[in-house]
Protein backbone atom coordinates (compact mmCIF):
# COMPACT_ATOMS: atom_id res chain seq x y z
CA UNK A 1 0.00 0.00 0.00
CA UNK A 2 1.39 3.41 -0.98
CA UNK A 3 1.44 5.88 1.87
CA UNK A 4 1.74 9.64 1.36
CA UNK A 5 4.80 11.02 3.10
CA UNK A 6 4.13 14.67 2.27
CA UNK A 7 1.06 16.34 3.73
CA UNK A 8 -0.37 19.74 4.42
CA UNK A 9 -1.36 20.94 7.90
CA UNK A 10 -3.53 23.92 8.85
CA UNK A 11 -1.62 27.11 9.51
CA UNK A 12 -2.80 30.20 11.38
CA UNK A 13 -1.36 33.05 9.33
CA UNK A 14 -2.38 35.75 11.83
CA UNK A 15 -0.57 34.08 14.76
CA UNK A 16 2.22 32.45 12.67
CA UNK A 17 1.67 28.96 14.11
CA UNK A 18 0.65 25.51 12.96
CA UNK A 19 -2.80 24.69 14.29
CA UNK A 20 -3.41 21.72 16.58
CA UNK A 21 -6.53 19.96 17.78
CA UNK A 22 -7.63 19.30 21.39
CA UNK A 23 -5.32 16.24 21.49
CA UNK A 24 -2.30 18.33 20.49
CA UNK A 25 -2.05 16.82 16.99
CA UNK A 26 -1.83 18.87 13.80
CA UNK A 27 -4.97 19.39 11.74
CA UNK A 28 -4.83 18.20 8.11
CA UNK A 29 -5.98 20.72 5.50
CA UNK A 30 -9.25 20.32 3.68
CA UNK A 31 -9.89 21.39 0.09
CA UNK A 32 -9.32 25.12 -0.37
CA UNK A 33 -7.50 25.65 2.93
CA UNK A 34 -4.04 27.15 3.27
CA UNK A 35 -1.49 25.12 5.18
CA UNK A 36 2.19 24.35 5.56
CA UNK A 37 3.68 21.46 3.61
CA UNK A 38 5.40 18.90 5.86
CA UNK A 39 7.34 15.74 5.04
CA UNK A 40 7.70 12.60 7.13
CA UNK A 41 11.13 12.05 8.72
CA UNK A 42 12.13 8.38 8.95
CA UNK A 43 15.77 7.83 9.92
CA UNK A 44 15.55 4.15 8.90
CA UNK A 45 14.66 5.06 5.29
CA UNK A 46 17.33 6.86 3.21
CA UNK A 47 14.63 8.59 1.15
CA UNK A 48 12.93 10.02 4.23
CA UNK A 49 15.94 10.67 6.43
CA UNK A 50 16.91 14.23 7.28
CA UNK A 51 20.59 15.17 7.17
CA UNK A 52 20.69 17.39 10.21
CA UNK A 53 22.28 20.83 10.30
CA UNK A 54 25.52 21.35 12.23
CA UNK A 55 23.52 23.62 14.56
CA UNK A 56 21.22 21.44 16.69
CA UNK A 57 18.87 24.36 17.41
CA UNK A 58 18.45 25.00 13.67
CA UNK A 59 17.68 21.33 13.12
CA UNK A 60 15.11 21.30 15.91
CA UNK A 61 13.32 24.33 14.40
CA UNK A 62 12.78 22.36 11.18
CA UNK A 63 11.24 19.38 13.01
CA UNK A 64 7.57 19.18 13.90
CA UNK A 65 6.72 16.50 16.44
CA UNK A 66 3.48 14.70 17.28
CA UNK A 67 1.94 15.71 13.98
CA UNK A 68 -0.57 12.96 13.14
CA UNK A 69 0.25 10.56 15.99
CA UNK A 70 2.24 10.77 19.19
CA UNK A 71 5.96 10.31 18.55
CA UNK A 72 6.04 11.00 14.80
CA UNK A 73 8.45 13.57 13.35
CA UNK A 74 7.85 15.67 10.23
CA UNK A 75 10.06 18.19 8.44
CA UNK A 76 8.71 21.73 8.11
CA UNK A 77 9.24 23.05 4.60
CA UNK A 78 8.12 26.57 5.46
CA UNK A 79 5.98 26.59 2.31
CA UNK A 80 2.35 27.67 2.59
CA UNK A 81 0.08 26.18 -0.07
CA UNK A 82 -3.63 26.04 -0.82
CA UNK A 83 -4.99 22.52 -1.24
CA UNK A 84 -6.91 21.97 -4.47
CA UNK A 85 -9.90 19.69 -4.64
CA UNK A 86 -8.94 16.15 -5.66
CA UNK A 87 -10.93 14.94 -8.63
Amino acid sequence: MLQCHVKQVKYDIDNDVIMRDANGLCIPCKDGEIGELVGLVDHSDPLRNFAEYTDNAATERKFLRNVFKKGDVWYRTGDLLRKDKVR
